[in-house]
């Protein structure tokens, strides 16, 4: 659930977010705004059933580091995760998990 995600987010430490663009109560998109307004700068990849190249656009423009359609190959977000988790972050709001 989107709204849940927030507090789960700023009590524990993460490596990675995955999102699904459309969760109960707040959708992905409203969700990456408030992780990103809060100066959390752990990678998310967004998945979503969603064509909308728009929504695309805000997702990537976001901050995400990757957005998925569904349907996707497991070994896709496989490799994604490893990139994300590979790739150097800013120093600036979360904490990488211990």
């Amino acid at each position: 659930d989107g709204a849940d995600a927030t507090m789960v987010l700023l009590r524990g430490r993460y490596d990675l977010v995955v999102l699904d663009m459309h969760m109960p109560r707040m959708g992905g998109l409203e969700l990456l705004k408030q992780i990103r307004g809060l100066g959390v700068t752990v990678p998310i990849i967004m998945i979503t059933g969603n064509q909308d190249v728009r929504a695309a656009a805000q997702a990537l423009s976001g901050g995400v580091f990757a957005y998925v359609p569904k349907p996707f190959d497991f070994k896709q977000l496989d490799h994604l995760v490893a990139l994300a988790l590979a790739t150097p972050q800013p120093t600036t709001g979360g904490q990488p998990a211990s």
